[in-house]
C-alpha cells in the first residue's frame, strides 16, 4: 500500500494553498485521535447519539485531510446513526479497515518524511 492510495493530493494541496508543511501539521496529528475508539465504545454501550456524533467528527476531520476513501465510509456510518439505526457489521469492518489504511498511510509518510506536494 502507498499512501497515495489513501490520500487525494490535489485535493490537499489546493485545500492547503498548496503550503505542505501545513497539511503535514494536520495530517501527522491524526494517528492519535480517539474518533475511532470513542464510536466502537459507544457503538458497544449502545449510544447511538454519541456514536453519530464521533462519525460526523470523523468524516468532517478526514474530508479536511483528504483522505476521501475513510470519509465515504465515515459517511455511510454516519447516515445509519443519523437515522437511528445501528450501522451495520460491514459497514463497521469496512470503517476500521479503511480507518487502518488511513492510519497506516500517515505513518508511512511521517516515517519516510515524504515529500507530499
Amino acid at each position: 500500500m502507498s499512501y497515495l492510495d489513501e490520500i487525494d493530493i490535489p485535493s490537499a494541496k489546493e485545500r492547503f494553498m498548496n503550503n505542505e508543511a501545513l497539511f503535514k501539521k494536520f495530517l501527522l496529528k491524526f494517528p492519535a485521535n480517539t474518533v475511532m475508539a470513542d464510536l466502537e465504545q459507544h457503538l458497544e454501550a449502545g449510544n447511538l447519539e454519541e456514536a453519530f456524533r464521533d462519525a460526523h467528527t470523523m468524516k468532517g476531520m478526514v474530508g479536511n485531510l483528504s483522505l476521501y476513501k475513510l470519509m465515504g465510509i465515515a459517511g455511510t456510518v454516519t447516515e445509519a446513526l443519523r437515522a437511528g439505526n445501528r450501522p451495520s457489521e460491514e459497514d463497521m469492518e469496512s470503517l476500521r479497515s479503511a480507518y487502518n489504511a488511513a492510519v497506516a498511510a500517515v505513518n508511512e509518510i511521517q516515517e519516510t518524511d515524504a515529500a507530499l506536494f
